[in-house]
C-alpha cells in the first residue's frame, strides 16, 4: 500500500468542501446580480507576469 502525507478525506470532509464551494458560487452570483462586484473591481490592478530569462548551456 502507498503511504501518504495526507490522511484519507472523510465524507463529512467532502460536504463540507462541496456546501462551501456551493455558498462561494451563490454569493458570487449574487454580488454580479447586484452589481456589486462592479464596485469592487475599481481598485484592482492587473498582476504583471515575471519572466526571467533563461539561462543558456
Amino acid at each position: 500500500m502507498r503511504t501518504t502525507k495526507r490522511p484519507p478525506v472523510t465524507v463529512g470532509q467532502m460536504l463540507v468542501t462541496e456546501f462551501w464551494l456551493n455558498i462561494q458560487r451563490a454569493v458570487e452570483l449574487r454580488d454580479f446580480c447586484h452589481r456589486a462586484y462592479e464596485h469592487e473591481v475599481r481598485n484592482v490592478r492587473r498582476v504583471k507576469l515575471h519572466t526571467f530569462p533563461l539561462k543558456q548551456a
